[in-house]
């Protein structure tokens, strides 16, 4: 995640567990893209969500929200999730 904040990418962060996703939001936050790395007049999104995407209802909702906060869906997705 921060690579792709460092390189100007739109980012939106999903956990089931809140707090643990509030500290890595709060710590992308402090990092901003390289220098020369955007193109002008163009600002990266950080966004955030809670809740767990085995939910269908959720799942749905996380579309919704990128396409408002971040302006599309999203071109890369990757899934941590142990599984457990």
């Amino acid at each position: 995640a921060l690579k792709f904040r460092r390189g100007c990418a739109h980012v939106m962060l999903v956990s089931r567990n809140e707090t643990a996703l509030r500290e890595v939001f709060d710590h992308l936050s402090s990092y901003n893209p390289l220098p020369g790395v955007c193109p002008p007049r163009v600002e990266p999104i950080l966004a955030w969500a809670s809740g767990d995407i085995r939910n269908k209802t959720f799942s749905w909702e996380l579309t919704n929200i990128a396409v408002l906060k971040l302006g599309g869906p999203p071109q890369v997705s990757w899934n941590f999730e142990d599984g457990s």
